[in-house]
């Protein structure tokens, strides 16, 4: 059964704007087809100046499973990391054309990418509308002057795949909120993002409602400070 936790999680509110809701606002040109589009195999051509072509790659399958911390890392070689303009040993922000998620492109040691590839989880591939195999432009996202601050973010969580009849999770929300915002903490966090995360020996999946007001915020850390609990893993009484 969903569950709906407003446990403080420390992360930034993106104010990115996709293609629709930019048009409606007359902030700039509508993004057009041709860079929502595919591309083809034989040319990989872009259309904006600084968009990279970019395979995409499913990351549970080279990496025989996921994991918690690369909720919101776009793998990639270093040659396509300098492409996109970061500095060795950095990370930059990637985006598709108009969209609304916003991702951290990084490289990995030990992780085997090649150049031209990027390794997606299958929580990004869905909020992205991207599929695997198949190549598409991205482009480097450069936050505005007034970027976001950190912000408190409301997430609801459900069950990825029901439980056998009879059996139950039982999560603690709080625990669980400051989880996410240690897996997210600093990252560029956008409406109706989703998530998938393991817990408690089960997968949940989280979807970013919104952010919460500033005296919500405040509650929730006069609350923390009144009574401590076990930030581990483990299962316990709670709200989700």
């Amino acid at each position: 059964r969903p569950g709906k936790s407003n446990s403080m999680v420390n992360m930034k509110a993106s104010g990115h704007q996709g293609q629709r809701k930019r048009r409606q606002a007359g902030a700039e040109d509508a993004v057009t087809k041709l860079e929502k589009l595919k591309l083809r195999p034989d040319s990989l051509a872009c259309v904006n100046p600084d968009g990279v072509p970019l395979r995409v790659v499913a990351r549970e399958k080279v990496l025989g499973g996921e994991s918690n911390a690369h909720l919101k890392a776009a793998l990639v070689a270093p040659a396509t990391l300098a492409a996109l303009g970061a500095a060795p040993g950095s990370r930059a922000m990637l985006c598709r054309p108009g969209g609304d998620f916003i991702l951290s492109a990084r490289a990995v040691a030990d992780v085997p990418v090649s150049e031209g590839e990027v390794l997606l989880g299958e929580a990004q591939r869905l909020s992205l509308h991207v599929c695997e195999d198949e190549f598409y432009e991205w482009v480097p996202y450069r936050p505005p002057a007034d970027e976001p601050p950190l912000a408190a973010l409301s997430v609801e969580a459900q069950l990825l795949h029901a439980r056998p009849e009879g059996e139950r999770l039982v999560q603690d929300a709080a625990v669980l909120g400051r989880q996410v915002g240690k897996w997210l903490f600093g990252e560029m966090v956008s409406d109706n993002e989703v998530f998938i995360v393991s817990v408690s020996g089960a997968q949940l999946v989280l979807r970013a409602t919104g952010c919460l007001p500033q005296q919500a915020e405040d509650e929730d850390e006069d609350d923390e400070m009144g009574g401590g609990e076990d930030e581990g893993e483990g299962e316990g009484e709670g709200d989700s």
